[in-house]
C-alpha cells in the first residue's frame, strides 16, 4: 500500500491451524461466535450483544444490509441484461432469426436488437476492409 503499514490477513474458518493461542482463540470466536473460556472473547461477545440491542445499531445495520442487497440485485441483473445481449448477438449472427423472433427469444426490446443488428453489421464491414 506504500504507507508503511502492514496487512495481516487471516482465515478465520482455518483458525485450528494458528500457533498462537490468543489469536487462535479470537478467530474461532470469528468463525463460530461461540466465546471460548478466555476473558477477551468473552468480553467481545458481551460487547456484541451489547451492540446488537442498541436501536441505533440495528437500524444503521439494516440500512447497510439493504444497501449491499441493492448492490447485489443491480449486479445480478446487470450480469442477465448482459446475457440476453450476447444471446441476442449471436442469434444475429446465425442469421437464422427475424428481429422479432430473437426478441421474443432474448427477452430484449426490438430496439436494441435492431441497434445490436447494426453493429454486428458495422463490424462486419469493418472485417471485410
Amino acid at each position: 500500500m506504500d504507507d508503511k503499514s502492514v496487512k495481516v490477513i487471516y482465515n478465520a474458518s482455518a483458525y485450528e491451524q494458528e500457533k498462537n493461542e490468543k489469536i487462535r482463540r479470537f478467530l474461532k470466536y470469528v468463525s463460530t461466535n461461540k466465546p471460548g473460556e478466555d476473558d477477551f472473547t468473552k468480553r467481545l461477545s458481551a460487547t456484541v450483544e451489547m451492540i446488537k440491542e442498541n436501536d441505533k445499531f440495528r437500524s444503521d445495520y439494516a440500512a447497510m444490509n439493504l444497501h449491499d442487497y441493492d448492490i447485489t440485485t443491480m449486479a445480478k441483473e446487470a450480469g442477465i441484461e448482459e446475457a440476453r445481449i450476447e444471446a441476442a448477438k449471436n442469434l444475429l449472427r446465425m442469421n437464422k432469426l427475424s428481429h422479432e423472433e430473437i426478441t421474443k427469444a432474448a427477452n430484449i426490446s426490438l430496439k436494441k436488437v435492431q441497434e445490436l443488428a447494426e453493429e454486428i453489421a458495422t463490424e462486419k464491414n469493418q472485417k471485410t476492409e
